[in-house]
């Protein structure tokens, strides 16, 4: 596999995750809710932190979720209101926040465009350099 395809298929990948997302957000339903604890963990890197957010459905039973993963920068305190987004059926629930959702998928595609990109340039100097300097080196042995 090349370069030119790892690229396209990490875009891909990237947008297959993006589409996910978006379409299990559109299905949701959206409320408010409210950070209630403040989960820490002593990892390798030092403590990381992950908070609980507790929601009150559209049938009005109350929910609480954490994400599903900590994180070394906390951005969250407890009383903090935050948007919701939760499944009607399961009450799966996540924080609406572009960070916090489509993160991963603009990081692959970041990743995928780069490498694209460099391919692009690589071909350019392959094929531009030799006419720019393979010229010059003509006329100079012309001008002997």
């Amino acid at each position: 596999m090349n370069w030119f395809t790892t690229a396209f298929i990490l875009i891909a990948i990237a947008l297959a995750l993006a589409l996910r997302e978006h379409i299990w957000l559109r299905k949701a339903s959206i409320t408010n809710g409210t950070i209630i604890e403040i989960l820490t963990s002593q990892g390798q890197k030092g403590i990381t932190s992950n908070p609980r957010v507790r929601y009150v459905a559209a049938d009005g039973s109350p929910h609480e979720f954490t994400r599903s993963y900590y994180s070394s920068n906390p951005k969250y305190s407890v009383g903090q209101q935050v948007t919701v987004a939760y499944d009607r059926n399961s009450y799966e629930g996540r924080i609406v926040l572009f960070a916090e959702r489509f993160i991963f998928a603009a990081m692959i595609c970041c990743l995928g465009l780069a490498i694209l990109v460099s391919v692009i340039i690589f071909q350019l100097g392959r094929s531009l350099v030799p006419r720019i300097y393979l010229q010059h080196q003509i006329i100079s042995e012309s001008a002997k």
